[in-house]
């Protein structure tokens, strides 16, 4: 008995929903979170958002909020 390498295995999809490569499978993500995230115009649910975003952030690390995710 041999092991097999699995050579023809790929770690990461090639094709998602119509997007090829992983160049355009990122622009696909991209594109789906930046809807989803304007999708709903709430300072109450982006202050939350950001403050959980930050508590999970250690206090020594930079802190990031929705502007520097999202570009307008």
């Amino acid at each position: 008995m041999q092991k097999d390498s699995c050579n023809k295995v790929r770690k990461f999809a090639v094709s998602v929903n119509g997007a090829v490569g992983d160049d355009n499978v990122a622009a696909m993500w991209k594109t789906y979170f930046e809807s989803v995230n304007s999708s709903v115009n709430s300072t109450y649910h982006r202050q939350l958002f950001e403050h959980r975003v930050n508590a999970l952030v250690p206090v020594n690390c930079t802190k990031i909020s929705m502007d520097d995710i999202i570009e307008n």
